[in-house]
């Protein structure tokens, strides 16, 4: 299960590669980052990438968008060649299955999900580095937004 293998999150900069002796040098570019700012986020409904994503919406919002931008531009910054921009729209979400169901699963889990309402609504007030450690990510720093 590759959803399950990740805490509950919103991306804002793509899974990337990173020599592990530059961890720390990531870790002090995370504590940088400040902008005494929150985020509200409000999710509600699900929906889907293709045939094999799951996911809960997240309003899109000018806070959370602003966080992005300026999240990327920072780690931008400091280790451009390594994290790259993200060309692609920002569409936050927060995933729920993910290549982790076969497509008539997937079919299945869709009919479900399709009918349910989910809402709820919080406001994002830290950023956390996700590393991939044995198959699962794992937050290994945290920093307050």
């Amino acid at each position: 299960m590759v959803a399950l293998k990740s805490p509950g999150h919103i991306t804002l900069i793509p899974p990337f590669w990173m020599d592990e002796a530059r961890e720390d040098e990531l870790r002090t570019t995370l504590q940088q980052l400040s902008s005494n700012e929150t985020a509200s986020v409000e999710l509600n409904g699900f929906s889907h990438f293709g045939d094999r994503v799951l996911f809960i919406l997240v309003n899109e919002n000018e806070q959370l968008t602003a966080l992005k931008n300026k999240t990327e531009a920072h780690f931008l910054q400091n280790f451009n060649g390594i994290i790259k921009k993200d060309e692609r729209p920002f569409h936050p979400h927060v995933t729920i299955a993910n290549r982790d169901v076969s497509p008539s699963t997937f079919v299945k889990a869709w009919a479900h999900f399709s009918k349910e309402k989910f809402e709820c609504s919080f406001t994002a007030d830290k950023i956390s580095i996700l590393k991939l450690n044995s198959g699962k990510w794992e937050v290994i720093d945290e920093n307050k937004i």
